[in-house]
């Protein structure tokens, strides 16, 4: 058990590198599968119904990437300088990283994209469950949070 407490930081790192690619393929690509999951329609049928309607669209897509590579970015650097360190206010501030990809997934899901969804749930869930299992390190042994 002390050598996940120590070393299950690395998943955290993963899963906030995976967070800023996400961003990365958003900010390049603009809207892909976010239109057929979303709407049923290809990105050409939504830019042929409406051209001021699908630019609207990729933007907001970019510009969530670009939240999306700062948020990676700043979870990896909590991560790696304080988290480290055993800093208390680290691993509270490392739950947004479990709380906003369950969120997500929950909007994803009410708007009908299941598999990313699934998958997000997924992911925070393993983030959660990695930030519990390194918890006592924190705040000692007896576990008082």
């Amino acid at each position: 058990m002390q050598w996940l407490e120590r070393h299950a930081w690395w998943g955290l790192l993963a899963i906030a590198a995976i967070i800023a690619v996400s961003g990365l393929g958003d900010l390049a690509t603009g809207v892909t599968w976010q239109a057929v999951d979303v709407t049923g329609s290809t990105s050409a049928e939504i830019a042929a119904q409406s051209g001021a309607g699908f630019k609207l669209i990729d933007f907001v897509v970019r510009t969530a990437g670009l939240y999306l590579v700062a948020l990676g970015v700043l979870l990896g650097a909590v991560l790696l300088f304080a988290y480290r360190q055993d800093r208390p206010w680290a691993w509270w501030a490392m739950w947004t990283m479990p709380v906003l990809v369950i969120a997500n997934s929950l909007l994803l899901l009410a708007f009908g994209a299941w598999g990313p969804a699934i998958t997000g749930s997924l992911v925070g869930l393993v983030a959660a469950l990695i930030l519990l299992a390194g918890g006592r390190r924190f705040f000692g042994r007896s576990g008082r949070l």
